[in-house]
């Protein structure tokens, strides 16, 4: 009996390393295909246009980056997945569920918190649908501006059924997701937002609504999934969901994985 469940451990360490391999594969090479891009895209843009294609391709690795070492603490039973930026880490003790530490999640470290385009434009001078980088705007909801990744972060489950965090809000992401990502539990969908920085969030049911019915020009055609995760919990069991068209809300499953697609204030 111990040399079988000693084999099946070999067998998901070995399956966790392949699937890190793959995602790593992917990475450089949606990066090349990129930097490809940008170098034929001269006619098109200019060198701005070639900055900007190759700063949301550096922008969407990132993120292919975060989810793979996110991925891995998962796999780890990493609870909770701690989010720590380096600098602010200590310099001693156990960093094995660290995201960004090489003794744990060992993903790279970006601050994508800054307001301002890589051309040197403000954020807020962006009008509704337009963008840059990966960043688009979608529209200004709940009192403030939304701006929305330049795609998905990957599928996730919300979370465990049974635990219930009271993340409730309709409308405030930001809340819900820093209740769910500081639980002391693992919750991969708000968790994989909160690791882009501070600032950004898994949309509240509302937000995720306005996102899917105000989808920006921008990012026409870069919503390929049916349904959404929300940040709301519904109760014990259940989260909302919402179709890519907005008009779809469904009390999903906390246990089954859905897709993310995370925004920023």
């Amino acid at each position: 009996m111990i040399h079988r469940k000693n084999h099946m451990q070999t067998i998901n360490e070995a399956g966790n390393v392949l699937f890190l391999i793959l995602i790593a594969v992917a990475l450089f090479a949606a990066l090349g295909y990129a930097v490809t891009q940008s170098s034929q895209s001269g006619t098109k843009g200019g060198m701005a246009g070639e900055r900007a294609t190759l700063d949301r391709a550096v922008f969407e690795n990132y993120v292919i980056n975060v989810t793979a070492a996110v991925q891995k603490l998962t796999f780890r039973r990493c609870v909770p997945i701690d989010f720590t930026a380096p600098a602010d880490q200590p310099t001693t003790g156990d960093f094995s569920c660290h995201v960004f530490h090489p003794e744990g999640g060992g993903a790279f470290w970006r601050d994508y918190g800054t307001d301002f385009c890589s051309d040197g434009r403000p954020l807020v001078d962006l009008a509704a649908g337009n963008g840059c980088d990966a960043l688009a705007y979608v529209g200004e909801v709940g009192g403030g501006r939304l701006y929305v990744n330049s795609s998905d972060s990957g599928d996730f489950a919300f979370g465990p059924q049974g635990p219930f965090q009271s993340a409730t809000s309709p409308s405030d992401g930001t809340t819900n997701t820093a209740t769910l990502a500081t639980a002391g539990i693992a919750y991969p969908a708000a968790q994989v937002c909160r690791a882009l920085g501070p600032d950004w969030f898994l949309p509240a049911r509302d937000e995720l609504v306005f996102l899917m019915q105000n989808q920006p020009v921008y990012l026409s055609g870069s919503f390929p999934a049916a349904v959404y995760a929300s940040s709301t919990e519904v109760d014990a069991n259940t989260f909302v969901s919402v179709s890519s068209d907005g008009n779809t809300l469904n009390n999903a499953n906390k246990a089954l994985s859905t897709d993310v697609r995370c925004v920023r204030r």
